[in-house]
């Protein structure tokens, strides 16, 4: 895939202009990179016999990167595995969890009719059959 950029007009506003050595002066030896990175506490010390590690031929390091690529993969899968799992379960919670909504709301309605019921039924009853049994 090739990009074609537009061509860059020169000019002295513009920052994308490019720019040459002698244009530049101290801005290109401001950005030179380093050679090599270290830390400076490891580059003053000279490295002890038992740290030397003896560098291992490119097939056992391919191997081993491409077992760790197998591995990254399979945990990969468990992980897409263990979310799609989870996301099923939380859908039939939520589906649950609305059931359970409607029935309350079903019980609760029979509740009040329930109770409305009762208080239509005691107030047909006579005073004097509650004075009756509220006296016993």
């Amino acid at each position: 895939m090739k990009f074609e950029l537009p061509n860059v007009i020169p000019a002295s506003g513009n920052p994308f202009t490019p720019m040459t050595r002698d244009q530049g002066g101290t801005a290109f030896s401001t950005l030179d990179m380093p050679v090599s990175i270290t830390r400076p506490e490891r580059a003053e010390e000279p490295p002890e016999q038992s740290e030397q590690v003896e560098s291992a031929p490119i097939a056992t390091t391919m191997a081993q990167l491409i077992d760790s690529m197998q591995q990254a993969e399979g945990l990969f899968k468990q992980a897409f595995q263990l979310a799609l799992t989870t996301r099923n379960r939380e859908t039939e919670l939520l589906q649950r969890a609305e059931e359970a909504e409607r029935e309350v709301r079903h019980h609760e309605r029979q509740a009040l009719e329930w109770q409305q019921r009762y208080q239509t039924l005691d107030q047909k009853i006579p005073k004097w059959v509650r004075k009756l049994f509220r006296a016993s």
